[in-house]
């Protein structure tokens, strides 16, 4: 059901729990304005059977209405509501029948009394509209009931009686209309603003995620993408000229990206990183993205994560003297003092390194001169010179 068709507790269930607290007390007040009246006009009452009948309806009546609005259990329906608002019309109906033959005053009587409480309590549990309904239907009822004893009571006092007891209804109905009504539309206006909070919030967030992620150059990006794709909205057409220039955007994105990746610190991906001289700043673009990749391999195999990771960048030749991936000749091109980086995955002794290394591994022979790696019983160990 949209929003616009729903009840204030349907949109707020929170709400019904004073609601229900206001039911049970007009409850009472029905009840007890009930007993006291019959009580202070017994003679009044032709036919005790009816109003004990009446009694129980009226009591039933309410009784389901705090039973339907427990908020944790239940909403009050239509149906629900409807249950209710009939027990209490049947409970007026009854009353009347009770006394007819004998009721000299209509004034006094309580079935009209407990109909308008039946309406007041709507205002929670039902729409502007169903309200309006329900209290022209019980203004025709109380009108009737009161017409009833038109045998023993005069025209002065029917007429007196009729109007007393339709305002009350009216009253009480319309009021339960109105605070519907109000209630309903700034349950609505609140949610529209909680949704439009929460959207721009959302909006934020991700526009600082990808500033943050991007860095500084999305600004720039910014002010050519946006005007670019307005300009084409405009003008509905797609050129030769417009595609070049998506590709050339397109390619500022990727580069962007890959710059932002291959400028994030290495020590942020291991749980041990030594590089006491910043042999990290002498890595090239092609180096870092290697690692990167490599790293992230390792700290997402199952069961494994960062911290089962070292670096050591340092100065030296490679320990072990292999050179996987590269030619013996090229070493003697290299400086006597290079630098080099030691890479360790260890696995524990419970498992051994995981097959299917060997495509990190020739990653890193494609961008580093030498790489050699050394597999253990509950490790890997790969060194490697830049």
């Amino acid at each position: 059901m949209s929003a616009s068709g729903r009840t204030a507790q349907e949109i707020d269930p929170l709400s019904g729990i004073t609601a229900r607290i206001f039911a049970m007390a007009v409850g009472c007040v029905a009840v007890i304005s009930a007993t006291t009246l019959t009580l202070l006009n017994p003679q009044e009452i032709g036919s005790p059977p009816l109003m004990l009948l009446a009694f129980v309806a009226l009591v039933a009546g309410f009784g389901h209405l705090v039973w339907a609005a427990d908020p944790f259990r239940r909403t009050v329906t239509r149906a629900r509501y409807g249950i209710t608002y009939g027990l209490v019309l049947v409970a007026a109906v009854l009353e009347s029948l009770a006394q007819l033959g004998r009721d000299t005053d209509v004034r006094n009587d309580w079935g009209p009394i407990a109909v308008a409480l039946v309406l007041m309590v709507s205002g929670s549990y039902r729409r502007p509209r169903e309200i309006v309904v329900g209290t022209v239907i019980a203004a025709l009822v109380v009108a009737g009931t009161t017409v009833l004893h038109s045998g023993t009571v005069g025209l002065a006092g029917l007429v007196g009686a009729t109007t007393m007891s339709g305002t009350l209804v009216v009253a009480l109905g319309g009021g339960a209309a109105i605070f519907a009504a109000s209630l309903i539309a700034g349950l609505r206006a609140e949610r529209r603003r909680s949704d439009d909070v929460r959207r721009n919030r959302n909006v934020r967030d991700r526009r600082r995620a990808i500033e943050e992620f991007l860095g500084t150059d999305i600004e720039a990006l910014r002010r050519e993408v946006l005007p670019f794709f307005r300009d084409l909205k405009l003008r509905d057409a797609l050129t030769d000229g417009d595609r070049q220039q998506a590709a050339e955007l397109a390619r500022l994105l990727r580069s962007s990206l890959a710059r932002r990746l291959a400028d994030e610190p290495l020590e942020g991906l291991v749980g041990v990183f030594d590089d006491p001289l910043l042999l990290a700043a002498a890595l090239n673009t092609e180096q870092r993205t290697a690692l990167r990749t490599v790293l992230s391999h390792f700290a997402g195999l199952p069961g494994r994560s960062a911290s089962d990771l070292s670096l050591v960048l340092g100065r030296g030749g490679v320990a072990g003297g292999g050179a996987a991936g590269g030619a013996a000749d090229g070493a003697a091109d290299l400086p006597a003092e290079r630098m080099t980086g030691e890479l360790v995955a260890a696995f524990g002794a419970e498992r051994g390194p995981t097959a299917g290394i060997a495509p990190f591994v020739g990653l890193m022979q494609l961008a580093f001169p030498h790489v050699d790696a050394h597999p253990t019983r509950d490790a890997i160990v790969i060194r490697f010179d830049f």
